[in-house]
């Protein structure tokens, strides 16, 4: 039993010495701090470093209160004032005594979470320190604690680290991702998001070149997230953008390419009648717009009024969504012609008079003013050319006030304008085969009508492909069928492709021996 108890006074001695140690280094230091600390609330409290040895060992010892800083300077007062500078007052067992082991600061409190209570020494305590089951000590064990000490700022709890939140993000794409339209349509898009971390603020829509393609609305707050680009002048690709803003700054965007083309031709009449059994269509394009664009496809007349399109097939008049406008009126009939006698070539040959001077034409071509200079006149004041086989026809410039009627058992290529005096020249085709407006028939004056007059074809009336518009006043009668192929490219923004203009001039000139005679028998008083 002396043997060892020896060996544990020698064990407590060092265990001391070591302790002193400590708590000079800490009062020097003030190494581990926790400033502020949830356990210590009290005015100018900290948490500090001490240090619990094996209480069961200090009770085998008496204890005495010293002055930290100077060993040799006892404070039986147990103040701090007593140490004069070499605080603070401690208590630690008699080094003179035989040797203990355990030591605290001065009225701690306990605030080492992981050991809520230990060395939790209040006041004084004569015989030693009591037992502390929390604090993990064994016998000859060193144990380090954390107790509440000043000075400190005291009463603020530190607060407990959270993890920060994720930064709003996201992913987008265009649908479609690209596009094709014609100048004055439009193409929609949506923009289809997937927000994470937070919800969308607004989405806001851009064009990299708004000359070309601009953009509406330019931001969209609400799903789906949508705008129209909207063809303005040929180009392109123009790049569509989409910026998504999340949490007031942009997360995320996506791109689409839209390139702009010119409309697809079109065409239109003016005060006049258009009559087919198939349908009627001419896909007028958004860009044609008042004052410089009528967007009807008959146009009012000088008696203030348009024509009446009938039709049997379908129609349309708009190059995007829906029929567009047909009329200022809306006259739209639909229905189906048929005639009990065919208003064609072999109709209108029995009707030349029998006193009619035919002058023949032996060319296959005639050259310009051919008409105006040939040929011998008929009693009835009109000139009458009959060609057997195919002709070409190389333009009548300056037909002016001569009234000629020209059959062609054949087909009749026109090379050339047919310029009439309106009001007194007239000028009459009626063709067995097709009748073709070449390329390349313009007139000199714009806006002046390439042909006059009156184009009766047993089969169709085509206008072959040119870049420049075709403008004929008169009437068309095609029993095949019409076939317009003139495109005017960015021209088709504005005006039609082929503008065909009623002259009711060309009735009043109209040969007498082509209207229809009706004979009525009647008894009369002789």
């Amino acid at each position: 039993m002396r043997t060892f108890f020896k060996s544990n006074l020698r064990l407590c001695v060092i265990l001391m010495v070591l302790s002193i140690i400590f708590l000079l280094n800490a009062s020097g230091t003030k190494a581990q701090i926790i400033d502020p600390h949830p356990a210590c609330s009290a005015p100018n409290s900290a948490c500090w470093p001490s240090r619990a040895f094996n209480q069961w060992s200090c009770n085998q010892c008496s204890f005495v209160w010293y002055c930290q800083n100077n060993m040799n300077r006892t404070c039986p007062g147990r103040t701090n004032a007593e140490c004069g500078g070499f605080g603070p007052c401690i208590q630690i067992c008699d080094p003179n005594r035989p040797p203990g082991g355990c030591q605290v600061v001065n009225n701690p409190v306990a605030c080492n979470l992981n050991s809520p209570t230990a060395c939790g020494f209040q006041g004084s305590i004569p015989n030693g320190c009591s037992y502390d089951q929390y604090s993990g000590c064994d016998i000859n064990t060193e144990v380090q604690t954390l107790g509440c000490c000043g000075p400190g700022s005291g009463g603020t709890p530190t607060p407990t680290p959270t993890t920060p939140p994720l930064p709003p993000s996201c992913a987008a794409n265009f649908n479609p991702g690209s596009a094709v339209i014609n100048v004055g349509s439009s193409q929609g898009f949506t923009l289809n998001v997937n927000p994470s971390n937070g919800s969308v603020d607004t989405v806001n829509f851009s064009s990299s070149n708004s000359g070309l393609v601009s953009v509406s609305p330019a931001g969209d707050a609400s799903v789906p997230y949508q705008t129209l680009a909207n063809g303005v002048s040929i180009g392109g690709p123009v790049v569509i953008s989409g910026r998504v803003v999340m949490g007031g700054s942009v997360r995320c965007s996506a791109t689409a390419s839209v390139s702009v083309l010119a409309p697809g031709a079109w065409w239109q009449v003016k005060d006049a009648d258009v009559i087919t059994n198939g349908g009627l269509i001419s896909p007028i394009p958004a860009s044609c717009s008042l004052p410089v664009c009528n967007p009807v496809f008959s146009i009012d007349g000088p008696g203030t009024s348009p024509g009446v399109p009938l039709f049997a097939g379908s129609y349309d008049f708009n190059v995007g969504v829906g029929v567009g406008t047909v009329s200022s009126t809306g006259w739209l009939a639909r229905g189906s012609y048929l005639a009990s006698t065919a208003y064609n070539y072999a109709f209108f040959d029995r009707l030349v008079p029998g006193d009619t001077v035919k002058n023949a034409i032996l060319f296959s071509s005639i050259t310009p003013n051919y008409l105006k200079n040939q040929g011998a006149i008929s009693p009835d004041g009109y000139y009458w050319f009959f060609r057997s086989g195919d002709l070409i026809m190389q333009g009548e410039p300056t037909l002016a006030s001569r009234k000629v009627v020209l059959f062609v058992d054949g087909n009749l290529s026109i090379d050339g304008i047919v310029d009439l005096t309106q009001g007194t020249g007239f000028f009459m085709a009626i063709v067995t085969g097709d009748i073709r407006v070449n390329s390349g028939v313009s007139h000199p004056n714009v806006g002046e009508p390439e042909l006059e007059g009156i184009f009766v074809t047993n089969r169709n009336f085509v206008s072959s492909l040119d870049s420049n518009q075709l403008i004929i006043r008169g009437m068309v009668s095609a029993y095949g069928g019409v076939i317009l192929g003139r495109d005017l490219g960015g021209g088709n923004v504005n005006s039609p492709s082929e503008f065909f203009e009623y002259a009711p001039d060309l009735l009043f000139n109209f040969p007498k021996s082509f209207n229809l005679k009706r004979t009525r028998w009647k008894e009369v008083t002789p």
